[in-house]
Parts: C-alpha cells; structure tokens; sequence
C-alpha cells in the first residue's frame, strides 16, 4: 500500500514538471548549438532523426500557454553528412507573446572522416523576444578534427559566414549585411559509462577593424544516464555580444 502511494505521488510530481521540463529544455536550444547534433560513426548510409512537440497551458489569474516543437535529422553517406535542424517556441502570457523565437539550419561536412573537413551551412532564426525579426546567414568553413577516441571527441571549425540581420524595438529598427569570421571549438568526454561532459565556445566576428569586438557564445552540459532511455541533463548557455545591434543587454544566459 505505501509503495503504491509512493509511485502515486513520484507521477503527480513528473506529470506536474513535465511541462516546465518542456519548456526549459526549449528555450535553452535557441542557443544554436549545431556541433551537439554531430554524429562521430564510422558507417556509412546511416539515417538518425528526432522529433519533438510539445504544449502546456496554465490558467490562475492570466492565462499561460508555452508550445515548442523541434525537427532534427542526419543522413551519413560514405564519404559525407547532412544535416537539418530546427526548432520553434513560443510562450504567451494573456494574448501578449513574451518569447517567440525559432531556427532552421542545414549543413553539410564533405569527407566527413578526414582530419580536415569543409562544410556549407545556410540558417535562417528570428528571436521576437530579443528585437532579432530574423537573421539569414550562408558560410563555409573548414572543420579541424583534432582528437577522436572512445572517452574523447575534440574539433575545431574555423571560417566565413555571410550574415543578414532585421532588428527592431520601440523606438528603432536597424539592418545590417556583413561578412563575419566564425570560429569554434568543442570539446566532448565521456567521463564514466554513465557522465558526459559536453562545451562548446564560438567566437564570431566581423572582418574589420571590429574583429576584436566579437559575439561570444559559451554552451556547457553534463549528462547523466539514469536508464537505457532516460537521461538527466543540465546545461548552461550564456551569449556576450560586444557590438549590439540595437540597444539591448550584451549579456544573456540560461
């Protein structure tokens, strides 16, 4: 009988949490962390793939309401790798949107198991809560594979990106169409069978006399396995942006 309470009152909790769960996990994706999604398998013709929705709604003295949804997809070939991602969230308080923000990215790694690599990326994002009405980029940038064994996987990318940006609030809106560098550098450890630890740093910049004035973009996570498919992940992500757009904290994290 107590064991039955027990198992009663664990379910309330997690049906309870889920949609926060829902949510959090959500929000911290729009941090667009493409290196999290890589595959490092040495088949060929291998097709892996995720999708995800999900909705909560919460009613007290206003009404809130949270929807995401995310699509992710990855296709090895023999000789390279595709892949497409994207996500969308938005959250409402009332009938107001207090967070509205989505992607779409689609890349691809040519000779994908050589020590150095090339890749194509094109992306589209828009972020409502940040003044960011969307942002278009299309690069190329050469991937650098440094170190690959069973406990650890270290790569570094460096290149171009051609990035076309909208940004508006109240009182401006502002466009801007620059050729930036971008570079990054994750690192990824399998601590024990059960712990692994993931970061990844990307420095962007424009190619100017503003190179030392970069976008920095810090992603770190730590994942337990709990069961064959239930794992526990916690994860920090903070964004520095030294040049703003239009004015608004350089600083964001979650």
């Amino acid at each position: 009988m107590k064991l039955s309470i027990v198992k009663k009152i664990l379910l309330q909790v997690w049906l309870c949490a889920l949609p926060q769960l829902i949510s959090t996990v959500s929000v911290n994706a729009q941090i667009l962390n493409i290196e999290s999604f890589r595959l490092e398998k040495d088949t060929a013709k291998v097709f892996l793939g995720n999708v995800g929705f999900g909705i909560a709604a919460k009613k007290q003295t206003v009404s809130v309401t949270s929807y995401n949804s995310n699509v992710n997809s990855v296709y090895l070939s023999k000789l390279h790798s595709y892949m497409v991602l994207s996500t969308l969230s938005l959250i409402k308080i009332a009938n107001q949107n207090v967070l509205s923000e989505g992607y779409a990215h689609y890349r691809m790694n040519f000779f994908r198991k050589k020590i150095l690599s090339p890749e194509q990326f094109n992306q589209i994002q828009y972020d409502k809560g940040r003044g960011m009405d969307n942002r278009f980029l299309s690069g190329l940038c050469i991937r650098y594979r440094i170190l690959y064994n069973n406990t650890w996987s270290i790569s570094a990318n460096t290149g171009f990106m051609y990035e076309v940006e909208n940004w508006s609030n109240t009182t401006e809106h502002k466009k801007t169409a620059l050729l930036k560098s971008t570079t990054n550098l994750t690192i990824k450890a399998r601590i024990t069978p059960t712990l692994s630890w993931y970061m990844i740093t990307y420095y962007q910049a424009r190619c100017d006399e503003n190179f030392i004035k970069p976008r920095l973009i810090t992603d770190t996570s730590l994942q337990f396995k709990i069961a064959n498919k239930l794992n526990f992940n916690t994860q920090y992500v903070a964004t520095y942006d030294s040049n703003p757009i239009i004015d608004i904290p350089s600083l964001t994290y979650s």
